[in-house]
């Protein structure tokens, strides 16, 4: 049995911190740490031509997550957060090495 993990990493709109935890508990997801982000991205042409909306209120939730678990996880966020339509989140992983604690 593999026991590789993964840091996840879930940027969404601050007001569905309740629902992306949630949905995080669900698909596995361990150790949850929230931080509150807010954007820098000012109203310009470039933002309407890739049809992006300025959002300033973020959350960030960083997670680990095993990486049997992950495929499942961004599919969850894809159907019940829609991170699969613009201006609603993105969510990533990077491959944890190592660990020293």
């Amino acid at each position: 049995m593999e026991n590789k993990i993964e840091f996840l990493i879930v940027i969404g709109v601050r007001e569905q911190k309740a629902q992306l935890l949630t949905t995080l508990a669900e698909c596995g997801a361990a150790i949850c740490h929230v931080v509150y982000g807010k954007g820098i991205a000012k109203d310009n042409e470039l933002l309407h031509v890739l049809s992006l909306v300025p959002e300033r209120n973020k959350v960030i939730i960083l997670s680990l997550i095993k990486s049997s678990k992950v495929d499942n996880c961004l599919e969850l966020l894809d159907n019940k957060h829609e991170f699969n339509k613009s201006n609603t989140g993105i969510a990533f992983t990077m491959p944890v090495e190592s660990v020293v604690y």
